[in-house]
């Protein structure tokens, strides 16, 4: 390990602990989503348990057809609460920061299997952000991205959490 240590740290433990740090992240983007949506739901009358809440978000129909958590969320969320400017929220931001912890969890960060266009999408998020690029097949993450994925997420659940104590407010 002594004469490896460098290489070891260099390429596997710093960025073994980054792509954590951002998969860490989203589970509690999930988790805190996930419960502003049974609170939201609960608040309108709903008396079902959080698992008919998971079920009742998983129906959500979206723009794209099958849809992904995020977006299927912030459809349940808009039926809940009709006067929640929840296009002021940064989605598409969120939405690209789950398409990269979504290459690192399932594709060991390789690009292979994704559309043209997606990977076109992806190398115009990662030329206009700090911190991730992508060469070669492959997505890349440094610090400061995850410095701004935390950012990010934070004034998103901020922001959202405002939106529905407003709204529980107006009431």
């Amino acid at each position: 390990m002594e004469y490896n240590y460098p290489y070891h740290w260099e390429f596997i433990f710093r960025e073994t602990l980054k792509e954590s740090f951002l998969m860490s992240l989203f589970v509690c983007l999930e988790f805190y989503l996930l419960n502003i949506c049974a609170i939201v739901a609960w608040h309108n009358g709903f008396s079902g348990n959080i698992k008919t809440v998971c079920d009742e978000i998983k129906k959500q129909k979206t723009e794209k057809g099958h849809g992904s958590f995020f977006e299927k969320n912030k459809k349940y969320l808009e039926k809940l609460i009709k006067n929640g400017d929840f296009d002021a929220l940064d989605w598409g931001t969120i939405f690209r920061l789950w398409e990269v912890r979504n290459l690192i969890t399932h594709a060991q960060g390789f690009c292979w299997g994704l559309k043209e266009k997606q990977i076109e999408e992806l190398k115009n998020f990662a030329d206009e952000t700090d911190g991730v690029s992508i060469r070669e097949g492959y997505i890349s993450i440094e610090s400061s991205f995850c410095k701004r994925a935390l950012i990010t997420i934070n004034k998103f659940g901020s922001d959202l959490g405002n939106i529905v104590d407003n709204n529980f407010k107006k009431e």
